[in-house]
């Protein structure tokens, strides 16, 4: 499963990077997206590190049972003597699975809705926190100051996944994309969006200036600034 999706071109101005994934556009817009905006990537969780609640999940499933056994084979206590107490066990179990179901679908929805855009012009990154709440965070490209990868364990290495921080200097904050799929490569193209503007906003200031020159030397520009 990718995790990582990019649509055929970078962009009308930007010449396309070898990638080492198949470029394929899943998304076409967004809310909040303007309309000559274009996503470039959209980051998703990989789904190694949810596998590990889902043996925690696995692992919980028998414990009631278990305890009913236990008592029974090693303190000799009929949990289940009585229909009042079969009762009462099946309203625990009940309400310990309910409990165990509610912990796994929270994660899975923090898991599912953690979405980092990437567009041609910023970053907008969608933190979903528990059932209803969710911080959305968007910087321009200009702003940022750099991008870098962090692998922490074996199982980064191995899978090749991990994280990508976003320094942003006006806010004193960064922005991270959380067990991401090919971090090296996101960095990348986010390293290249961003000295692709500043690249862009230093010709358009030289060609202003030289715009403005022009201009003045010019005869019409020259009477222009006669008295």
């Amino acid at each position: 499963m990718s995790n990582l999706d990019l649509p055929q071109t970078f962009g009308s101005t930007m010449k396309p990077a070898p990638l080492r994934i198949a470029p394929r556009r899943t998304i076409v817009n967004f809310p909040g997206q303007y309309y000559d905006e274009e996503v470039i990537l959209l980051c998703r969780r990989t789904f190694i590190p949810f596998i590990s609640i889902l043996l925690v999940m696995i692992l919980l499933l028998p414990c009631p049972f278990l305890i009913w056994l236990l008592t029974d084979l090693y303190f000799g206590v009929k949990l289940l003597a009585t229909d009042a107490n079969i009762i009462l066990f099946i309203m625990i179990s009940t309400l310990y699975y309910l409990v165990l179901n509610f912990f796994v679908f929270t994660n899975w929805l923090d898991f599912y809705f953690d979405v980092t855009i990437v567009t041609d012009r910023r970053i907008v990154d969608i933190d979903q926190l528990g059932l209803i709440n969710r911080t959305i965070s968007e910087t321009n490209l200009v702003d940022i100051k750099e991008s870098f990868v962090e692998q922490n364990g074996i199982f980064q290495n191995l899978f090749n996944y991990g994280t990508v921080s976003i320094q942003v200097p006006a806010t004193r904050q960064s922005i991270e994309i959380d067990a991401v799929f090919n971090p090296r490569e996101v960095a990348r193209v986010i390293n290249d969006l961003h000295n692709q503007i500043v690249q862009k906003q230093r010709v358009r200031v030289v060609s202003a200036n030289e715009a403005e020159k022009s201009d003045e030397q010019s005869p019409n520009g020259y009477l222009q600034h006669q008295p």
